[in-house]
């Protein structure tokens, strides 16, 4: 009986954190940039290069497919993530660590600048994350 109840304990833990796991999904993410210096920029997540990070003189909107097409569309799943902007010479502009979470129950998203540099505003509806880096 005692191995009965603690097997069903066990499997209850392994469920909710399976679950808790399962149940997260990616965010939908938008870059850009507001900085109008007519140099191209890159975005690097974790040390690998994104493209080009597309200098815009509008936000784009979630819920408007035409002004998302113009930003630089990067799949995010839950993690932490060291987001850089560098320039043609590889000087860093922007610099932040960057914390996401997406799941039914839960939307995390987490700036941190501490010895980093540069700014950057973000704005979210659902699985959809736009995120302005700017210096």
């Amino acid at each position: 009986m005692k191995k009965t109840i603690a097997s069903a304990l066990i499997l209850i833990v392994i469920l909710t954190f399976a679950q808790c796991h399962l149940g997260t999904k990616p965010f939908k993410t938008y870059f850009w940039t507001s900085n109008q210096t007519g140099k191209t920029l890159y975005l690097f997540i974790d040390e690998v290069n994104k493209g080009v990070l597309p200098a815009l003189s509008e936000a784009p909107v979630c819920d408007n497919d035409a002004s998302k097409k113009k930003a630089l569309f990067v799949s995010l799943e839950a993690g932490t993530y060291l987001i850089e902007v560098k320039d043609q010479s590889g000087n860093i502009k922007v610099s932040e660590k960057l914390e996401t979470r997406l799941s039914n129950h839960d939307k995390t998203i987490g700036v941190s600048r501490e010895g980093h540099q540069g700014e950057s505003r973000s704005t979210t509806e659902d699985d959809c994350l736009i995120l302005e880096l700017f210096y």
